[in-house]
């Protein structure tokens, strides 16, 4: 939690989730991320990096990257690709966090993945659900029309 975290963990209470608080928020998106792994204990082998801005991913679209990860190499990063465009979510490797240290606050998936393109296992997807996001009000109105 970092802006606005109270409206956020309010909205949240009642769900079986632990929340986590990043004070320095305000430096960066990558600094949130960097929070919730560091707070994962080490028993996980691989770590599901999620936007919160995509509403039109489903269940199932998740599970087909977890699956990928769960039935291939789990020293890798699994990537939903459609036509050689990258989206989201990914999983990661747990021992990847490491690759975060010491690195700047800007240092993120991206970077993980340009660095070692040979951890990357690409997983081919069927629809545009892994790249839609919501960014600005433009989008969420564009949204509500097709939802309509």
């Amino acid at each position: 939690l970092g802006h606005q975290s109270a409206a956020v963990a309010d909205a949240l209470s009642g769900l079986p989730l632990r929340m986590v608080s990043n004070p320095a928020h305000d430096e960066g998106q990558m600094t949130s991320m960097r929070c919730g792994l560091a707070a994962l204990p080490d028993r996980y082998q691989g770590i599901l990096v999620a936007l919160a801005d995509q509403p039109d991913l489903t269940p199932a679209d998740i599970d087909l990257v977890i699956d990928a990860f769960l039935s291939g190499d789990r020293n890798r990063v699994v990537v939903p690709v459609r036509q050689g465009r990258r989206g989201n979510p990914i999983v990661l490797a747990a021992d990847l966090r490491a690759d975060f240290a010491g690195r700047s606050v800007n240092y993120g998936c991206r970077n993980l993945i340009e660095r070692h393109p040979d951890l990357v296992q690409a997983v081919e997807v069927q629809n545009d659900r892994y790249f839609n996001d919501i960014d600005t009000p433009d989008d969420l109105a564009a949204l509500r029309r097709i939802e309509v």
